[in-house]
């Protein structure tokens, strides 16, 4: 009798331990996105490159892997590439790009850089825009009964309505970039599901918001002066990825050494970028320390990489500055872009766009989704986002732990209706 109570005992204890979710360990879901990030094999990067080098050696391959312009990492012992390092070198690698170049049939001038610009007036105009944004959860990521939370993008501004949603929805903010010390400066609608076995979980949100360009001038909130406790705000530092150490200052005080005005500290500090940190494609921001220090290691970045280092050397200077970000909406390219806003005395924020070497304005495609960056989510998230600096395409998480990026997928669907006015 005692055994067969003692197996039983044993039965309901060992299906409690499987039916309970494992303690959440950080270090093992960074070296899970890390694994994610650098999952290709020199044999995968090389037969990229032979696309446009037939002849690739070896021994070029070690170089640039030793240059960084392959960026690599030893994972338990082995040597792992980026995914995207293979396509990255013929952005990085000024002979590289000019091979590709000449393969495609395009031109690359001698010296690669995009001149400093400002918004053209085709793209002023107002353009009203739908989305159906949808969020699916793998079938069986989350045990049959538990609860997902998840937390969609929703445009921070441009009169945005939610017109549909599949679950009860709740917004995180009302339209309007909040003050630095009020709620949060990510727009979400959160929404909750139980998990079904078997079936995969799905978020979905209708909405419709109108964006409207920015011209380079004035603006209205140049009557309400920053604060003493704004610009202390928007020229400090904000850990882990704008920090002044040593490094970050010198840099900002030898590109500014020259200059006599904020105006032009501003100009220098950006055309110093785009002269010296070239578009690539980023790994994910969650597994970097320090953003600013690994541009400045590698060499590269892409739009919200470059973002923060301008950033980080702008504050240093004094400069009022701070960070935007959502998704670029231009028809048939629909993605994620992050570009920042600098306070100009007597015009107050102007938009600043680093990698498409905007100086000044914005474009009517754009949907505004942060007014800043590593916030807390509202609700509050429990386990660390998946994006762990900005919040575009959505976090989810249940009891057991947060949902990375291989566990989901999204959709979105853009219509464009252009008002004129």
């Amino acid at each position: 009798m005692r055994k067969s109570i003692y197996i039983a005992f044993a039965a309901t204890a060992l299906l409690a331990a499987c039916t309970q979710p494992q303690r959440y360990s950080w270090e093992k879901d960074l070296q899970h996105r890390i694994e994610l990030d650098f999952c290709k094999t020199q044999a995968e990067v090389k037969e990229y490159i032979q696309k446009y080098i037939p002849d690739v050696t070896d021994a070029q391959i070690e170089e640039w892997t030793a240059s960084g312009e392959l960026e690599s990492m030893v994972i338990d012992g082995q040597l792992r590439y980026f995914e995207n390092a293979a396509a990255n070198l013929f952005r990085i690698n000024a002979k590289c790009k000019a091979i590709k170049a000449e393969a495609q049939g395009t031109i690359v001038t001698e010296q690669c850089i995009r001149p400093a610009n400002r918004v053209h007036n085709l793209y002023l105009e107002a353009d009203t825009m739908t989305v159906e944004y949808t969020l699916t959860v793998d079938a069986d990521a989350v045990p049959a009964g538990e609860t997902i939370r998840c937390w969609l993008p929703f445009p921070l501004l441009g009169d945005a309505e939610l017109l549909e949603s599949n679950r009860e929805a709740q917004p995180s903010q009302d339209s309007g970039i909040p003050q630095h010390s009020q709620g949060s400066r990510h727009c979400t609608m959160y929404m909750e599901a139980q998990a079904v076995a078997g079936e995969p979980t799905v978020f979905y949100e209708k909405f419709r918001f109108v964006g409207k360009g920015i011209e380079p001038g004035f603006s209205p909130e140049s009557l309400q002066p920053l604060s003493e406790e704004e610009r202390a705000y928007y020229t400090g530092e904000q850990a882990p990825h704008i920090v002044f150490n040593e490094r970050m200052r010198e840099l900002s005080d030898s590109l500014c050494a020259n200059c006599t005005s904020l105006e032009e500290k501003r100009a220098a500090i950006f055309n110093w970028i785009g002269e010296n940190i070239p578009w690539a494609s980023a790994r994910e921001y969650s597994t970097i320390p320090n953003i600013p220090e690994y541009v400045l290691d590698v060499r590269h970045g892409d739009c919200g990489q470059q973002t923060l280092l301008f950033m980080t050397l702008a504050r240093i200077q004094g400069i009022p500055c701070r960070w935007q970000s959502g998704f670029s909406m231009k028809p048939g390219s629909e993605g994620l872009h992050d570009w920042s806003e600098i306070w100009v005395e007597g015009r107050g924020w102007q938009p600043m766009d680093m990698s498409r070497r905007i100086y000044e304005g914005i474009d009517s495609y754009r949907m505004i989704v942060n007014s800043g960056w590593g916030d807390a989510l509202s609700p509050a998230k429990k386990y660390p986002r998946s994006e762990t600096c900005d919040f575009q395409r959505g976090e989810v998480e249940w009891r057991g732990g947060n949902l990375y990026f291989d566990q989901w997928h999204k959709n979105m669907k853009v219509s464009h209706s252009t008002i004129k006015e």
